[in-house]
Parts: structure tokens; C-alpha cells; sequence
């Protein structure tokens, strides 16, 4: 395929669980790339890189990287730009949703939540080293289940009751999923439920303290979760 020859301007966002690379000419995208790394952050962006150059990208005006593997990613590729996920997260919601009171991210193994004020930053938290609110708490629970993470969504907003789980730790979810379980809670009830508690924990992680208003953003992989959405909603 032919070299594109204009002006274009690359995203890399190197994150916990995933590598996602957007190219653009600064009006419509070109090229777009989402893969989970499993831990090779170096291999998978390699291989990304790869498949772009590929289609014909194999040079660009700017490039910024972002994402809890920014520096690797930088150095990589010898970025223009490297900008910590708060500030990446900020310009891409407002540019979309100028008028965002609250941003709700939540990605593989961190979450964050960021507060706005007439479009600026007026606070941010990020998750503690519990994971009871993130991605892959939901990614474990749905393969103890034996299910994919859709097909958890699909047995929660499909549930006509909710199990409760009591604790909020991820160590303790399997032993309280088995205790629902035995007491004759469907599988539709506790996939409601655990949609619940990572609502649940996420706020009462990063919450306290923070001045949320609407309208709420809600962003990253699990915000494709339909479940997830519901929950939120109405929390």
C-alpha cells in the first residue's frame, strides 16, 4: 500500500492491561489499534507499529504517549509528547464533552475519577492497590464463572434479583460467589451482584471527598460493559 504522504499526528496509549494506537490526519482516523500486552508492553507496541507501517503509516508529524507505560512507550518510539493519563484523559472528554461535570474511568487494573469545573481539572483520584473496582476484578470473577465478560453483562441486566456481596476484597469474591451460590442464588443474580460491588468500590475508593456533578463521562474498556453502565446509573 502507498506511504501516506501528509501531515499526520499518532496517539499511544501503553496501559495496564492493553496498547491502543490511533493515527489521524487531524480530521478523520487512519489507522486505530487496540491489544492486550499481557505483560509485553514492548513486544505488543513493536507489533502494533508493525501493522500500521503496513497500511502505509510509517512516519508522523507528532506522536504523543500516554498510558501507566508512557515512558517505555516514549522512549520507543521517541515520542513528541508524553502526558500522564489525567492530563490525556481531561483534553480528549472535554474536547468532546465540553460541558462534563464528572469523568468516571475505569480500565483494566486501575480507575480513576476526575472532577470539572467550566472544563477545567478540579480534582483527581486514583484507585488504591485494591483492584475490587477495576477491569480485570470483573475479567477474574466472569472466568471463575466460566463466562466472558459479555456474557456476564448479558446474565446481569437480565437478572430479576440482585446477590449481595458483603466484602469489597478481591481475595475473599470466589469464597463469597460460592457461599451465593450454595445458598441458591442464580447465576443472572450474582453477575447483577458483582456489577453492584465494582460500582460500589469504585466509589467508595475514590468518592469521599470529591465534588461529583453531572453530566457524568463515563470512559475506557469497561464503560463497554452494558451491566457496568446500568449500575453506575443508578448509583
Amino acid at each position: 500500500s502507498r506511504v501516506h504522504s501528509y501531515p499526520l499526528f499518532a496517539g499511544l496509549d501503553a496501559g495496564s492491561t492493553s496498547v491502543k494506537l490511533i493515527v489521524t490526519d487531524g480530521e478523520k482516523e487512519l489507522f486505530s489499534a487496540y491489544r492486550l500486552h499481557h505483560g509485553d508492553h514492548f513486544g505488543t507496541i513493536r507489533s502494533i507499529l508493525d501493522e500500521a507501517a503496513k497500511k502505509g503509516i510509517r512516519a508522523c508529524r507528532a506522536l504523543c504517549a500516554t498510558g501507566s507505560g508512557r515512558k517505555l512507550a516514549g522512549r520507543m518510539t521517541k515520542a513528541d509528547r508524553i502526558k500522564n493519563e489525567i492530563t490525556a484523559t481531561w483534553r480528549a472528554i472535554t474536547k468532546e464533552y465540553p460541558d462534563a461535570g464528572t469523568i468516571i474511568e475505569i480500565g483494566g487494573q486501575d480507575s480513576k475519577l476526575i472532577t470539572l469545573e467550566k472544563g477545567e481539572i478540579s480534582g483527581f483520584r486514583l484507585n488504591s492497590v485494591c483492584a475490587a473496582g477495576t477491569g480485570s476484578f470483573i475479567q477474574q470473577q466472569a472466568s471463575r464463572l466460566g463466562i466472558t465478560i459479555d456474557e456476564l453483562s448479558s446474565l446481569s441486566l437480565s437478572a430479576s434479583e440482585k446477590a449481595r456481596f458483603t466484602g469489597r476484597c478481591t481475595v475473599f469474591a470466589e469464597t463469597e460467589m460460592v457461599n451465593l451460590q450454595q445458598r441458591g442464588f442464580s447465576a443472572e443474580a450474582i453477575a447483577a451482584g458483582l456489577s453492584d460491588a465494582v460500582c460500589e468500590n469504585y466509589l467508595k475508593d475514590l468518592s469521599p471527598g470529591m465534588a461529583m456533578r453531572p453530566p457524568y463521562i463515563f470512559c475506557e474498556r469497561v464503560a463497554g460493559v452494558h451491566a457496568m453502565v446500568k449500575s453506575f446509573e443508578e448509583k
